[in-house]
């Protein structure tokens, strides 16, 4: 499967994949142990045959089919292994760009909000000023009437 459209999969699908993978390998390993099986039989042919003959051909058809059953599972095995390897690190690459972006965004809306804090901060700052100099001012005049104009 190529690597474009591996990516464009979702989680569960990519972990149906790699249910599919498993199952691949459990039928190999089902198909390996067939083997076995079909090898024990035939070798219990060869203990039956009378001849060495008989034997020896009997035995090398034997081998030649055992070996190849171990040749197919083994590249079975390293395929799939492979394939799961890739996968995995496509699914650790992603995982660490989604982080990498999740902090970023983290990073600029901490940035944003501490901006709006500051300008909040200076803006009432901004403001009490402007009220302590009102009244300031309102005091001053105050103080300086006469006493029977106050009240």
């Amino acid at each position: 499967m190529e690597n474009n459209t591996l990516q464009k999969l979702s989680r569960g699908e990519l972990l149906k994949l790699l249910l599919e993978e498993k199952k691949e390998n459990e039928r190999l390993q089902s198909l390996c142990a067939e083997q076995a099986k079909q090898l024990e039989v035939r070798q219990l042919r060869l203990r039956q045959a009378g001849s060495i003959a008989e034997a020896a051909l009997s035995l090398n058809g034997v081998f030649e089919a055992a070996q190849q059953a171990a040749a197919d599972y083994l590249s079975g095995v390293e395929e799939l292994s492979a394939r799961q390897e890739e996968e995995a690190a496509r699914i650790i690459a992603d995982a660490k760009m989604r982080a990498d972006k999740i902090i970023a965004d983290a990073e600029a809306e901490k940035a944003l909000q501490k901006h709006e804090s500051d300008q909040y901060y200076a803006d009432m700052m901004a403001r009490l000023e402007k009220y302590m100099q009102e009244h300031r001012e309102l005091s001053s005049l105050l103080s300086k009437l006469p006493e029977h104009e106050k009240g």
